[in-house]
């Protein structure tokens, strides 16, 4: 039984970090959206890019970890 009740607050901890950065990238997309705009240098740009896509792949890993199902490595 605390086994189960055990699994269910991971798996239920793992969701909900994985939809907090889910939430911090989508913020992330909207400003990049804002400094594209204001005319952001490419490199700047860039950057953020690369913060929303290992945003991405972490929220990805926890849900996956948390369902169980299994990654490529890369």
């Amino acid at each position: 039984m605390q086994s189960e009740l055990d699994r269910f607050l991971t798996e239920s901890l793992l969701i909900g970090a994985s939809e907090a950065i889910d939430d911090v990238g989508f913020e992330l997309a909207a400003l990049r959206d804002g400094w594209t705009a204001m005319g952001a240098c490419d490199g700047t740009i860039g950057w953020l890019d690369g913060l929303i896509g290992k945003l991405g792949w972490w929220s990805g890993r926890l849900l996956a970890s948390a369902t169980g199902e299994e990654l490529d490595h890369e």
